[in-house]
């Protein structure tokens, strides 16, 4: 500390640059602050802005202070920009394949999904990426399914010739594909 130019005191401020992570402040000390979580800054130097960008809708950002955020895997989405949480995962009845996203999918006509079972009907692990198909002699009847219903009593599945062996299913059934037929091609899952 010392006195200047018409016994004025003086204080030397020393001013450094803002890293990456951080934001220009001109209302507190010091002058950088961390960007708040849900946000980032991937400048440094003369470039830092006086505010941070916010992190885009299919992403988040739990810490304050980064140069990044992080995209939503496989099976979860977040809908709002700037959050800190991390994604939400698909609700049952909708999935999602890419990362990054901001909402789910809802299961088509033939398929469902129940965030309960925890294998696919293929034997791979449920983690929300895809809606199952209905085994065979099940369907459903609407888009978003949680659930496969069996077909009614003396209604059959439909089957179809294959040349391995005699008959396969094809499962993912749609309420019309729960036929009162008898005869070749059709097997009875009715009780």
């Amino acid at each position: 500390t010392k006195f200047g130019q018409n016994n004025i005191l003086t204080i030397p401020i020393y001013l450094r640059y803002c890293q990456k992570g951080e934001k220009l402040s001109t209302i507190s000390t010091p002058f950088c602050q961390e960007c708040d979580p849900g946000q980032y800054s991937d400048v440094e130097g003369p470039g830092v802005q006086m505010s941070c960008t916010k992190c885009s809708k299919g992403q988040y950002q739990p810490e304050s202070g980064s140069i990044d955020c992080i995209s939503c895997t496989i099976g979860r989405y977040r809908d709002v920009e700037s959050s800190k949480r991390i994604c939400d995962k698909c609700p049952d009845g909708s999935s999602q394949n890419n990362t990054g996203s901001s909402s789910c999918n809802s299961c088509p006509l033939g398929r469902f999904r129940d965030s309960t079972v925890l294998k696919l009907l293929d034997g791979t692990i449920n983690d929300g990426n895809i809606c199952d198909i209905c085994p065979v002699g099940q369907y459903t009847n609407e888009i978003g399914s949680k659930t496969c219903i069996s077909c009614p009593s003396g209604k059959y599945g439909k089957y179809i010739e294959s040349p391995k062996v005699s008959w396969s299913p094809i499962a993912g059934l749609i309420r019309p594909d729960c036929l009162l037929t008898v005869g070749s091609g059709w097997k009875n899952f009715g009780k």
